[in-house]
């Protein structure tokens, strides 16, 4: 992964710092990105799945990186990287479940005796912690002849 100067908030990061923030709270979090990096990555991949990881990872950096400012407890770094990789990864399940869950709806307009869709569309309604409309599509897969 790479690790260089973003925009934050539509100014680069190397204008004019902001006084409340001090010229060096971008340098002192980049320092940080080498201490802390793998341990995301691993929260990442435990999370979303090691093909996917490096992305997740790379995005709660930057988010982490845009929010530095406004950490109060500098010692706690490491908890507050994880709490935000952990919540980059949640953002990151619900937003494929949400692609899956319409690709099968599109399956199930084709044809709605689908029981293969049925029961994936279950799973994926499961995984997005909606367990009443789960049962219901597992409930029409079965129905319809799935015997897994």
């Amino acid at each position: 992964m790479v690790y260089s100067g973003r925009e934050r908030g539509g100014e680069l990061s190397g204008a004019d710092p902001d006084p409340a923030v001090g010229p060096r709270a971008d340098d002192e979090f980049i320092a940080l990105i080498p201490l802390y990096v793998e341990a995301v990555v691993r929260v990442a991949a435990a999370m979303v799945g090691p093909a996917e990881a490096e992305d997740v990872a790379q995005e709660a950096l930057l988010r982490g990186w845009q929010a530095w400012p406004t950490l109060r407890d500098r010692t706690a770094v490491r908890s507050w990287l994880l709490r935000i990789a952990a919540n980059v990864c949640k953002d990151w399940l619900r937003g494929r479940s949400d692609e899956a869950l319409a690709a099968y709806d599109r399956a199930l307009a084709l044809d709605p005796n689908d029981a293969v869709a049925w029961y994936n569309k279950g799973v994926a309604l499961r995984k997005m912690g909606r367990a009443r409309e789960a049962e219901q599509a597992a409930r029409r897969a079965k129905d319809l002849g799935w015997q897994g």
